[in-house]
């Protein structure tokens, strides 16, 4: 990471463009896997949905990923993705529907998106050595497709959700990531 720079071919919140990671690579592989390699819990926010099929768009902000970035999440020691975010349901439902299976198939604890709603608000938990970490998260961005009964997406950022989730995770965890 060498800075960020202000991408103006998109508006942005200001009107003045996206800031974006400068990113170079220094020949240094696994230096991330060893910097978390012993963290006790590595948690990602997750806005890229895992596709089969995946397509690379060079132009515009729908995003969709390799599912090949699963295991390598889990190789790196990523165990909590939060997934509430606008872009996790840009390939539709399919798309939460196969990213919920590739965290599942690799272990890695989610939050904040569901195959409905009530799954969507569910903690992501980890317990470490006895200690049980709850994480949850939902989404605030309009136009995100919200999950629903017998329908994936997130979890909307609303009063009710807040609490029926954070009352969710503290019956199962210790401690409480919102």
């Amino acid at each position: 990471y060498t800075g960020p720079y202000m991408d103006t071919r998109f508006s942005g919140p200001s009107g003045k463009g996206w800031p974006v990671v400068l990113a170079k690579r220094t020949g240094q592989t696994g230096s991330m896997h060893q910097l978390i390699s012993d963290s006790d819990i590595t948690v990602n926010d997750f806005e890229c949905p895992m596709l089969a099929g995946f397509v690379y768009h060079s132009k515009g902000t729908v995003f969709n990923i390799d599912p090949k970035v699963g295991p390598l999440l889990a190789g790196a020691g990523v165990k909590v993705v939060t997934l509430g975010s606008n872009h996790i349901t840009d390939a539709g439902s399919t798309g939460v529907r196969q990213t919920l299976q590739i965290l599942d198939a690799n272990h890695i604890a989610h939050t904040g998106a569901g195959l409905d709603l009530t799954s969507a608000l569910a903690p992501a938990v980890v317990d470490v050595r006895g200690v049980k970490f709850g994480f949850v998260g939902w989404d605030d961005i309009v136009g995100s497709g919200a999950a629903a009964p017998g329908r994936p997406g997130v979890a909307p950022l609303t009063n009710a959700n807040v609490k029926t989730s954070l009352a969710a995770a503290r019956k199962q965890a210790d401690v409480v990531f919102a």
